[in-house]
Parts: structure tokens; sequence; C-alpha cells
């Protein structure tokens, strides 16, 4: 499945494509799954290649997806403007995105369509293993690559429009090679002896060059998490009657963190809330936030009282159940009394808690009467 791919990255990215017949597997725009989400769009003539991160796609498999004229143009977004005049364009304007439909490529703007191939839109090929060409920024000395120079675009772009020129005047085959000398950059046309240029770099630009973090992102084998102390919430500037912590979750280098909230009525009840959820995370021996553990608007001491007292009947639930089963044989009615009086409790308080308090109101069935049996498992569950 390939879907919500950017489609103007697409359209960039399919420049770089090749156009010769013989060579099908490179006349298209590879879009591949990454480990952190997202999808790799690559693109390559076998001279030159570019590669981009579109982060919002959706992709399970990857496919080389055919670059045909009519998509291309139906790739370019259109900026939203007014519309003025009963004659205005009714075109849809905003972002455009690119997707796969039983094998077809389809350009969607919102709801509408704008663009639905008629044949399959797949190159049936195998692509290149592009990773293996690119070329490492480790084999360079952190000192050379420190001085390696900065260039504007479009400067680069008119000694490329100039080598052109170039080569159709003198009737050569002129070719750009620029050579970093200091401070300025010598742009020698090879081929054609007849011109050279001098281009000065950007200013601003001395940090060590870095490869897109992209390339090589993986997803972390466990989340990240952080829980902040517990502070005094704050609306406008203002303290308000209520104490909170924020849980962050960042799952690779390429998320972005995701922050939670949680807010108590009392300081105590939220210093016990993160606290349980640090020793929590510590016990596990992982940074992961346990998905029942959702704490609600306003716990109460009294309430956070009553999870410490059944959490501690835990140590002898075990054999006061065990004790439990053989008297059950003779009265079951019994036990379906006490899961009856037992009342539901929230849905982010621990598995083990609950069943341990309604194992321990079994416990103290035996020898007791009706009465005293459903008095001892509501004062238990209370």
């Amino acid at each position: 499945m390939i879907r919500n791919v950017s489609a103007d990255l697409f359209r960039i990215v399919a420049a770089y494509r090749s156009t010769e017949e013989t060579r099908a597997y490179l006349n298209g725009v590879y879009v591949q799954p990454h480990p952190c989400g997202g999808a790799y769009l690559v693109a390559t003539d076998g001279h030159r290649m570019l590669v981009v991160y579109d982060r919002g796609a959706v992709c399970t498999e990857a496919a080389i997806i055919a670059c045909p004229s009519d998509l291309l143009r139906a790739a370019k977004s259109k900026p939203a403007r007014v519309r003025r005049g009963a004659g205005a364009s009714a075109e849809a304007t905003g972002p455009r995105f690119l997707q796969l439909v039983d094998g077809r490529a389809t350009v969607r703007c919102e709801d509408a369509i704008v663009f639905e191939g008629a044949d399959s839109g797949v190159i049936d090929s195998t692509f290149p293993d592009w990773q293996r060409i690119v070329p490492t920024l480790d084999a360079v000395p952190p000192a050379e690559r420190s001085r390696a120079p900065a260039f504007n675009p479009s400067y680069l772009a008119g000694f490329g429009e100039t080598a052109r020129a170039l080569a159709d005047t003198l009737n050569t085959r002129a070719t750009v090679r620029i050579v970093p000398c200091g401070a300025a950059a010598i742009v020698l046309f090879q081929g054609c002896d007849a011109a050279f240029g001098v281009l000065m770099p950007m200013h601003g630009h001395a940090n060590d060059p870095a490869m897109p973090a992209f390339l090589n992102a993986r997803p972390f084998a466990e989340p990240e998490i952080t829980v902040t102390p517990v502070a005094r919430s704050n609306v406008y500037g203002h303290d308000i009657d209520s104490w909170s912590f924020t849980v962050t979750t960042r799952r690779s280098e390429l998320h972005l963190p995701q922050s939670e909230r949680f807010v108590f009525s009392t300081e105590a009840a939220a210093k016990r809330a993160a606290n349980a959820l640090r020793k929590r995370l510590a016990k596990r021996g992982i940074r992961k936030l346990p998905p029942l553990y959702r704490p609600a608007v306003a716990l109460s001491d009294a309430y956070l009282a009553e999870m410490k007292r059944r959490a501690e009947a835990v140590a002898d639930a075990r054999a006061a159940f065990a004790a439990v089963e053989d008297y059950e044989l003779e009265a079951p009615w019994r036990r379906a009394l006490v899961q009856r009086a037992v009342p539901a409790l929230p849905s982010y308080e621990s598995d083990t808690i609950r069943h341990a308090a309604f194992r321990a109101a079994l416990s103290r069935l035996p020898g007791r009467s009706e009465a005293a049996a459903l008095q001892s498992a509501y004062a238990l569950a209370a």
C-alpha cells in the first residue's frame, strides 16, 4: 500500500529519473518504506541520484512508480487563492498527494481526484540497491569536511547553463568541474579551454557537514520516555488548584516527541502517581508507558489509599484463594455473590490489584453466614 505521498516531492525527484527505454527500471520513482515510518523517494539516471524522505507518506511495500507527463503536470500543487468572477477556474487548490489504487497512480487534492492513470502505474522491475552507492563522509577527515565550501544553488545552476551555451557555441562537450581553492573555487569547463569561472562560497556554513539523519535512522528498540517533576498547574500565568506532570515519548530520531499531561486535584496524588509510574517503568526494565495507565483528572487521596490497601492483599491472596476452592465446592453460589458485590473499577487500575481484591474477599468467606459474607465482600470492595 502506498498513499499520502507528497505529489510535489514526487515531481521533484522524478526529474532525476532516466529516460532511456533500455533502462526501464530507472524510468520511474522508487518509493520504499522507511523503518521509522514515511518513505524514501529515489530516482537516478545512472549519473546522478536524488533521495528525498517523505515523513507523511504511508508505505508498506516498495514500488517503482511510472512518471507519465500527465501525472507530473497534475502533481504540481496549486496555491489556494480567492476565486473572483463567474468564469474563475474551479481547479482544486492546496497540497496534492499521490497514491496507488489497484496498481494505478492517482493524484488527489483534498477530496477531489486530479489525475487517475488509465494503465498500471507500477514498473514491473527491480530497482538497484541505491544505498550501496551512497558515499560516506566518514572517509573524509573532519578537518577537510569542515573546510568544504557551500555555494549558492542559483550560481551553480548559472554555471551549468554557461557550460551548455559554451558547448553549443564552440561545438565542444564542456563539463563543469568545481575545484575548491581556499576561500573561493575555480570553475573549469573541461573540454573547453576558452573560459573559466570563479565562484565565491557562502558565509556562515563552517559547521562540519553531515548526511541527513533519515538515511540511516532506525526506530528505537524501546521508546524513550521521560517523566517531568510534579508542578502546580498554571493557566495564562496564574496558578490553579491542581498539580500535574508530563510524560514525553519519542520513538526514533525522526519522530517528534509526543507529550501527554496528567492533572490531579492534590499535590500528594500527583506525586504518588508519578512515582508509581517511574517505579513501574524501572521494574519492567523498559522505557515504555503502560497502556492501561491513564490517571483520572482528579484522583483523591482516599482512592489512592484504597488502591494501596488492595495491593497489600496480593501477598497472601494466593494461599488464601487455594483454601477457598475446597469450600467453594460446597457453596458455589458464594463465588458469584462476591463477584457481583465487587464494583467495576476504572480501566487504568492494575488487573493484579483488582484480582487480588476479589481473591481476598473469597478468602474470608469460609465459616461465615450469607449475610456476613455479603457484608465482608462489600467492605473489601467499597
